[in-house]
């Protein structure tokens, strides 16, 4: 996906900005939202799909594509898809889960 976001965006990057996390890593990760008043933002260790090694959050330059839609963005609602990947949390445009490709072609969702 990586390779072909930036043959189709010359000079653009595709940039992973978190992937696998230890349970540790979550963690402190839960720990920091809870004390920022924002427990939600963080799932509880154990439960976290970067734990299990499918969750990515991409830099996508935006916190709400609906105001502010950017190139990497809009890339990734259109492409990810076909390459298993979906968003799976309306309130952060960056966090995409791979599925498998039947999977995430059939299950994009109507808010992203």
């Amino acid at each position: 996906m990586k390779r072909a976001f930036e043959k189709d965006n010359p000079g653009l990057t595709l940039q992973v900005n978190s992937g696998f996390r230890s349970y540790k890593q979550q963690f402190f990760a839960k720990q920091k939202w809870t004390k920022k008043g924002k427990p939600g933002n963080a799932a509880s260790p154990g439960f976290s799909k970067h734990q299990g090694g499918v969750a990515v959050d991409i830099q996508t330059g935006t916190n709400d594509p609906r105001r502010k839609p950017t190139r990497v963005y809009t890339w990734l609602k259109k492409n990810a898809a076909d390459y298993g990947f979906v968003r799976t949390v309306r309130s952060e445009p960056w966090h995409w889960v791979y599925y498998g490709i039947p999977y995430a072609q059939k299950n994009i969702p109507s808010w992203q």
